[in-house]
């Protein structure tokens, strides 16, 4: 499989990403945040291997702050990662020739609802993976796992605002 380092241009800055394989059909990852990021990536290879062979490419990238791209994770903002979405459409667009799959996870899942409802001309189909329903929900877990980790949380603890992880 042909594994490609991507840059994307987005007002955020330059976003890292990766290209797996080589074809004119693009599934394209939107990633979760923080810890939920780590345990989807090694399957996310592996199912770009499977796509490889079956005739389509893989993009996953970074959004702003996260990952390989640069900048402070305290400044993402849910406004920063649907321009990222949008720049990472918008460039696989431009350049796949057949169709784009976009496939969201958990929190990301959210944001590519929310890009094929902005852009439905460029996206063929839309796979949501355990997509995040309750953003608040999903944020107090996210802080909680954080301090938990730390050591610093008791059972009954209600989250902070500085708990969230990059």
């Amino acid at each position: 499989m042909r594994v490609t380092p991507l840059r994307i241009s987005s007002p955020t800055g330059l976003l890292e990403g990766t290209c797996l394989g080589n074809a004119l059909r693009t599934a394209v990852v939107f990633l979760p945040l923080a810890e939920e990021r780590k345990g989807v990536i090694r399957p996310l290879y592996e199912l770009a291997e499977a796509l490889d062979a079956s005739g389509w490419q893989t993009m996953i990238f970074d959004y702003f702050a996260t990952g390989d791209s640069p900048g402070k994770f305290a400044e993402v903002t849910w406004q920063t990662l649907r321009t990222d979405c949008d720049s990472a459409t918008t460039t696989i667009h431009e350049c796949s020739q057949e169709q784009m799959v976009i496939l969201g996870v958990r929190l990301g899942a959210r944001l590519a609802l929310e890009q094929a409802a902005s852009t439905p001309e460029a996206i063929d189909r839309l796979i949501l993976w355990e997509p995040v329903v309750d953003g608040a929900a999903w944020l107090q877990g996210l802080k909680r796992r954080s301090r938990f980790r730390q050591g610093t949380a008791a059972k009954n603890d209600p989250p902070r605002p500085d708990d969230v992880d990059g």
